[in-house]
């Protein structure tokens, strides 16, 4: 039948259809459709069809249908087509729209219901082979399975469903109900690809089935559907996939390798049987991809690096990776910038891949000059563990060479028992098995089918006429919200309206761009210069934090206007000006922490600053961090008034300048808002060590206690839109806010030696980063690098007892480090550290003079304690070997 004669079918069934047709009508159409695959063909003239007939005559006979099972497979064979279905779902969406307005329409209700169990019909096994041989061989195959993917892989029919279950609000499960959930949608159309026929036979389409199935976001249901002997085949398509797909498949791979057959303590077996499916689905020029994924995705496991390290020697590319993961693991700025976390990864991988280079190869690596310096980079390291890294691949590789002078470097600390562990994997003897011996131990268990395929038990009975109505509420379409906020106009003082033209002063409107913020702000005419700069400070705050969402303005500004602010004197005596200006340096840190926060690092080592602006500077990072953290909101604006009574003050430059100038001025330097938040970490730390030693002296029944940590962390969960600013700051605060302070802490410490105001500013710079740990709790991924660092840093600092300020620093970091780390890792990492501290506070127990250091020292003392106590065994273990 050619394409006119197709229309004119569609056309005289439609008329027949719009005409309130007979039952025999009815069956002869339906009928005619089931049988023939060529009126199953998306057309205009067909979706019109079929939308007559599933929309109206369908519900209206479907109690008929129901009862006669020849009718009910006809029916089956009919919708189980991309019009039908695609018909189908586009009217249950448009009813479950209608059912929300308008909820007591029985009508609707009804037919809504009708179509979901019709759709049920459509979804039994094999309905991907079905669409797939349909539109097979067909001019517009590739468009047609496009939208195929888009029902199946894509939202219209996981969105569509849900949609409908929102608006019948029907509380008791319906057989349908899985449509609308990702998971079992999932592993419903991975089932229908591993016992596909006719897709499996398409490299081509089965590769975007499978990518965009994994891309709903289930990709372990995926996994563990196809993992096995007879569905193996459907994985072997990464050949077939694009470069963005297969990078997603890889991740997605390793993510499920990881979780479910490589976690930290798995056996040999199950490493050797994940390289062998690695080999077998990940093509060798992935090597760059894996290496890149494994690292900065965080999913690595020991166990998953030898699998990965296994599968690079399978493919003979060992000895390419192992120089070039050398090269970047030994090069300045990865170990200055990188976390050791990801540092360990690389160090695990070279340790892995050295037992299988061949000695020629090693002794020509280690002449080359890359490797001596990347051995001289990692030594001259400013972090301890990176040194550490170094010195074993260093001893590791002069080993293995055997041609120059023995390393030795059992005199440093912790240096033998990370190359024990680093030296137990050159020990391993992992190997690539034959495909057939992987499943008995990786077979994934058995998941019944969805659908039966006796189609008269799959329909429910029809709701009756009495079906509860269901409630949905309405919307507020009110919003008075202004997308433009307007500007305030400065008014200057009265005295400018004098009749003189040459006596009024010139009104200087608000900036609206960045670019005039900075202009106002570095003023050259003497003239204009005190309006402008009033201004631009007073509306500073406001327009960098609305420049937040618009374009690349401010990130491409946020430097110079930063420089600019950090050396901004009050040269004119201008009232509010610090505080302003710590608005306009929060506001930078909350919009651009990923510029600013490097920038003020380098402007508080580096950088011509007075003592108040680099207080400033490491304020305003702290402050910025409570801040995205959603653990205390900055109010922007001015802040605070002083106690004493108009008629007692000088006017406001003046009384900066004379009365009590160094008190006042660290009052507006953000100093005062850091101190708060430093006092409620410290409150909140030693809440559990109060209460312990309460109860210890208590002699009434005790009370079963929460923990302070967890009460709070419960509150944060509580408030509505934490979690988003969580995350923001959980990704940032290492690499831009703790990580560039700490790596510059030495030149730092060295250039504020001989100042007068030095405690003040390491208390302060010790006091900041221990904030930024605090807020990144418990999110971030790196909490454990940034309190490895943190104690390298503490361990640099003389204590001593006369400086009260930088002890308080010292302990307070230390309860940070002490609550966002779990017992194990304080144990295992820092053991020896809280050892030393315990050791040092006892020692000079009695030359604390100040009483705030003294109850903070002794709660240190308290949790130092419960941890030894606790761990003890584990410590002399670790320490008296």
């Amino acid at each position: 039948m050619h394409y006119g004669q197709l229309n004119d079918f569609y056309k005289s069934k439609t008329e027949i259809l719009k005409n309130s047709p007979s039952l025999d009508d009815f069956e002869q159409i339906i009928t005619e459709f089931a049988l023939s695959p060529s009126h199953v063909i998306p057309s205009v003239e067909c979706i019109r069809t079929f939308s007559v007939l599933i929309g109206t005559t369908i519900p209206e006979f479907y109690h008929i249908i129901k009862q006669d099972g020849k009718l009910l497979r006809r029916l089956h064979l009919m919708i189980a087509s991309l019009p039908g279905i695609s018909v189908v779902v586009s009217i249950i969406g448009q009813d479950s729209e209608a059912l929300l307005k308008f909820p007591q329409d029985d009508y609707v209700r009804n037919r809504l219901l009708c179509l979901l169990d019709i759709l049920l019909l459509a979804l039994s096994p094999g309905i991907l082979d079905v669409l797939y041989r349909q539109v097979n061989g067909t001019t517009k195959e590739q468009l047609y399975m496009q939208d195929i993917m888009s029902l199946f892989v894509g939202s219209r029919l996981i969105s569509t469903i849900a949609y409908a279950r929102q608006a019948l609000n029907d509380t008791e499960e319906q057989p349908w109900w899985w449509i609308s959930e990702g998971g079992k949608m999932s592993d419903f159309v991975a089932n229908e690809l591993a016992n596909s026929s006719g897709i499996s036979n398409s490299q081509k389409y089965l590769a975007k089935f499978v990518s965009r199935c994994l891309n709903l976001g289930y990709s372990n249901t995926v996994f563990e559907r196809l993992l096995n002997k007879s569905a193996f085949h459907v994985l072997r398509i990464t050949n077939e996939m694009s470069s963005l797909d297969l990078s997603s498949f890889i991740k997605n791979f390793l993510h499920y390798l990881r979780s479910e057959f490589l976690k930290e303590s798995a056996e040999q077996d199950y490493v050797n049987c994940s390289s062998t499916v690695l080999f077998e689905l990940i093509p060798p020029t992935q090597s760059r991809n894996v290496i890149k994924i494994l690292v900065q995705q965080g999913i690595g496991t020991q166990p998953l690096h030898r699998a990965v390290a296994l599968w690079l020697v399978s493919h003979g590319i060992h000895a390419k990776m192992f120089e070039s993961l050398l090269r970047q693991w030994g090069d300045s700025l990865f170990i200055k910038y990188t976390s050791l976390t990801r540092q360990e990864v690389y160090t695990e991988l070279i340790f892995l891949l050295l037992t299988h280079i061949e000695k020629f190869t090693i002794h020509k690596i280690s002449q080359e000059p890359f490797y001596l310096e990347a051995i001289s980079n990692r030594l001259q390291a400013m972090s301890g563990r990176a040194r550490i890294m170094g010195m074993g691949v260093a001893k590791a590789i002069n080993l293995s060479d055997q041609s120059g002078i023995p390393l030795d470097f059992n005199e440093v600390d912790e240096f033998n028992e990370s190359y024990k562990k680093w030296n137990s994997l050159m020990m391993s003897t992992d190997r690539i098995i034959d495909l057939e011996n992987v499943w008995p131990l990786l077979q994934s268990k058995a998941v019944k089918p969805f659908i039966d395929r006796d189609y008269n038990k799959l329909l429910p009975d029809l709701i009756d006429d009495n079906a509860i109505v269901a409630k949905s509420g309405q919307l507020d379409a009110d919003s008075d919200d202004e997308e433009f906020p307007a500007y305030a106009i400065t008014d200057e003082d009265s005295e400018d309206s004098d009749d003189d033209p040459t006596m009024r002063a010139q009104k200087i409107l608000p900036p609206v761009y960045l670019i005039d913020l900075i202009k106002y702000l570095g003023e050259p005419d003497a003239k204009t210069a005190l309006p402008r700069q009033k201004v631009a400070l007073e509306n500073a705050s406001g327009i960098i934090l609305r420049k937040m969402n618009y374009g690349s303005e401010l990130s491409s500004s946020s430097k110079e206007l930063a420089t600019i602010l950090c050396g901004l004197k009050n040269t004119y005596d201008l009232p509010n000006f610090e505080n302003q200006k710590m608005d306009a340096l929060v506001a930078l840190v909350i919009t651009v922490p990923e510029t600013v926060g490097s920038h003020f690092a380098e402007n508080i080592t580096f950088g011509d600053y007075s003592m108040q602006e680099k207080l400033m500077m490491m304020s305003a990072i702290a402050i910025g961090a409570q801040h995205l953290a959603g653990k205390s909101t900055y109010n922007f604006g001015i802040k605070g008034s002083l106690s004493l009574f108009a008629s007692k003050l000088l006017p406001d430059s003046a009384h900066m300048r004379f009365a009590a100038p160094q008190d006042v001025s660290l009052s507006f330097l953000g100093v005062g808002e850091v101190e708060n938040a430093v006092g409620l970490i410290q409150k909140t730390a030693l809440q559990d060590s109060i209460t312990k030693a309460t109860d210890d002296l208590s002699t009434e029944a005790k009370v079963l206690r929460i923990s302070a940590r967890l009460l709070n962390e419960r509150q944060r969960e509580s408030k509505p839109g934490l979690v988003q600013t969580r995350s923001r700051l959980a990704k940032i605060a290492g690499m831009y806010m703790f990580f560039p302070l700490a790596a510059h802490w030495r030149y730092f410490l060295a250039s504020v030696s001989k100042n007068s105001f030095a405690p003040m500013l390491v208390a302060h710079y010790i006091k900041t980063l221990a904030v930024i740990v605090d807020a990144s709790f418990p999110l971030a991924h790196d909490i454990t690098d940034m309190s490895m660092e943190l104690f390298d840093i503490l361990s640099t600092i003389k204590r001593d007892i006369s400086e009260a300020n930088i002890l308080e620093a010292i302990l307070t970091a230390v309860l940070v480090t002490i609550q966002v780390n779990d017992e194990t890792t304080l144990i295992s990492t820092f053991g020896k550290e809280l050892i030393d501290i315990k050791d040092f506070l006892d020692l000079n127990w009695e030359a604390i003079t100040d009483k705030n250091v003294h109850s903070l020292a002794a709660g240190v003392l308290i949790k130092i304690g419960q941890l030894l106590a606790q761990h003890q065994r584990r410590l002399i273990g670790a320490f008296n070997v």
